[in-house]
């Protein structure tokens, strides 16, 4: 029975984790966008100098968006899983059960989009996040001004 109980108590702390990680990524990429905004506003206008910052918006619009159904989806399956635990327990299976076998049935019961987001990872998500930031910065590298300290618009 301790084991079982055990098992529910991790279930709820990995839904408190995940309703952490989104509200950390939410309000990460809230400061990010105000930043790109102050970006955007130095020069008080909207331009084709001002497309990275733009194309930026997008993605992480998406990035975000993603994110919060993945994590979303997290705290579903969790939650599902500590009721699936707290139904065993009260039901007095506390004494012999499969976490596997519970957790298989759980994820069959789910809605089909719910089980494609559930095999998505979120450190898929972070490295293309992160290779699109180098991609701005190359793009970025690209639209400096030219006072001769740039190698790469040096042979102009």
């Amino acid at each position: 029975m301790e084991a079982a109980i055990s098992v529910y108590e991790q279930y709820c702390e990995q839904v408190r984790h995940h309703q952490d990680e989104r509200r950390a990524i939410a309000n990460t990429l809230t400061v990010v966008v105000g930043a790109l905004v102050a970006v955007a506003a130095i020069d008080q206008r909207l331009d084709k100098q001002d497309f990275p910052i733009i194309l930026a918006f997008i993605v992480i619009g998406l990035f975000g968006a993603m994110c919060m159904v993945k994590c979303h989806g997290l705290i579903r399956f969790y939650k599902q899983m500590a009721s699936t635990m707290a139904l065993h327990i009260g039901g007095g299976g506390g004494s012999s059960f499969d976490v596997v076998q519970l957790e298989e049935s759980v994820r069959i019961s789910e809605p089909a989009f719910w089980r494609r987001i559930d095999k998505v990872r979120l450190w898929y998500l972070w490295s293309l996040f992160f290779v699109f930031v180098m991609l701005v910065g190359v793009m970025l590298l690209f639209a400096l001004p030219t006072d001769g300290w740039i190698l790469l618009n040096r042979y102009k």
